[in-house]
């Protein structure tokens, strides 16, 4: 069913983009200097949140590649997940620019980037998945 498929792809895009965010964030690259507003890192991360939010944002771009019919396509996917992925990544961004100190300029083109290659691989991830599901 639908709902079903929803519900799989919040969970498995959640995890993808949670499991890309580590390893970008926290392995690869760790609060990079260029990215840091006055007040980054003086709070540790909160991970039910941020568990919670991927898996939102994995719903979410699962009801859209499923809505918009690109979920048949591993290729569209990725594209159409990079492309909202770098939409909602600037978008936050912005957010926390304007209503904190914890980035920058710099870090919004950087959290832009980022989304965009985690939301691609799971648009990608969850075409594999869901793709051939029946609703």
């Amino acid at each position: 069913t639908t709902m079903k498929r929803y519900a799989i792809g919040a969970v498995v895009g959640g995890a993808v983009l949670f499991l890309l965010g580590y390893l970008i964030y926290v392995v690869l690259l760790p609060s990079p200097e260029f990215a840091r507003g006055a007040a980054a890192g003086r709070a540790a991360p909160y991970l039910p949140a941020i568990i919670l939010a991927e898996v939102l944002f994995g719903f979410l771009l699962a009801r859209g590649l499923i809505k918009t019919g690109a979920i048949a396509s591993v290729g569209a996917s990725a594209k159409s997940g990079a492309f909202v992925g770098l939409v909602a990544g600037i978008a936050v961004a912005l957010l926390l620019l304007g209503i904190t100190e914890v980035t920058t300029w710099a870090g919004v083109a950087w959290e832009g980037v980022t989304w965009l290659v985690r939301w691609a691989v799971a648009g990608a991830v969850l075409s594999m998945v869901l793709g051939k599901m029946k609703d």
